[in-house]
């Protein structure tokens, strides 16, 4: 069960019951980082298919990138919102999603 729960870090606010994962990914062809936050799949109904004239389930996978101007930077405000996101699972989701 997701008990959500919004955050405010660095003026970034989330709801940190919806993260599905945080990574760094570099920019192509820049010089720049990215940290990259990954919300759970969102499932927003169904629509008739032109193609199959079938009802398929529409999928949306939602994502928040910070841009920063090195590694470090990037890597070190990841393992902030970690810390952030570590203690809503521990204190809401419990022990499990922790491994």
């Amino acid at each position: 069960m997701n008990r959500p729960q919004l955050v405010t870090y660095k003026d970034l606010t989330l709801d940190v019951s919806q993260i599905k994962c945080l990574k760094v990914l570099p920019v192509s062809g820049e010089k720049t980082f990215v940290l990259s936050i990954e919300f759970k799949t969102r499932y927003e109904g169904y629509i008739k298919s032109p193609v199959t004239d079938q009802y398929e389930k529409l999928e949306f996978n939602d994502s928040t990138n910070l841009e920063f101007r090195s590694q470090e930077a990037a890597r070190e405000r990841l393992e902030e919102w970690e810390g952030i996101w570590r203690d809503y699972l521990s204190q809401y989701a419990g022990s499990s999603y922790l491994q």
